[in-house]
This record gives structure tokens, C-alpha cells and sequence, in this order.
């Protein structure tokens, strides 16, 4: 039964799912930009605080945590368009990094 099982599952998997990880390291070191996406609350003084990475490409540098070393130096203008005040809330913030050969 197991023996079907994992060979129904052999059958049905697609060969683009799985992606060895000597491929995405390629794909990483072929990189020239590196994008981590952090979200973080404003500060009154626009500071960010509470940071956390929701997203990062490619995903094998460690962008993600370079970003969140970063994010103690991160001012933002803590005022809205309509001018409300944005202490206390959510804001995205992009992290680009442009990677030298």
C-alpha cells in the first residue's frame, strides 16, 4: 500500500515543484539586486520599531536579516498624506540592495 502510495506520488509530481538547492544558490549568486521587505511601527519620531521580515529575494543571501540589522538606522516621516499622525502603525518598508561582481 505505502509502496503505491509513494509511487503515485513520484507519478504525480510536477519536475519544476522541486528545485535542487545547488540551483537556487546558482540563482542567488547570479543575483544584481537583493529585495527584503520588512514591516515594521512607526514611531512618533520616526523611528520604525518591531520590525519583521515578510518577504526577501532571492532567499538564500540573508537579506532579510541585513535589513533587520539595518532597521535601528530606518527614519520615515511619521505623518500621513492627509496628515494624520502614522505612530503606532504598520508601515511596509523595502529594502533594495544592489549586489557587485
Amino acid at each position: 500500500m505505502f509502496t503505491a502510495l509513494i509511487a503515485a506520488a513520484a507519478l504525480t509530481a510536477s519536475p519544476t515543484a522541486y528545485k535542487p538547492a545547488i540551483e537556487r544558490q546558482a540563482e542567488a549568486l547570479s543575483a544584481t539586486e537583493a529585495v527584503a521587505l520588512l514591516r515594521c511601527t512607526a514611531q512618533a519620531d520616526g523611528r520604525v520599531t518591531d520590525c519583521k521580515v515578510t518577504g526577501e529575494t532571492p532567499s538564500d543571501l540573508g537579506v532579510g536579516a541585513a535589513a533587520l540589522a539595518m532597521a535601528a538606522q530606518f527614519r520615515i516621516d511619521p505623518t500621513a498624506d492627509d496628515g494624520r499622525s502614522l505612530a503606532g502603525s504598520p508601515v511596509d518598508i523595502p529594502v533594495r540592495i544592489q549586489i557587485k561582481r
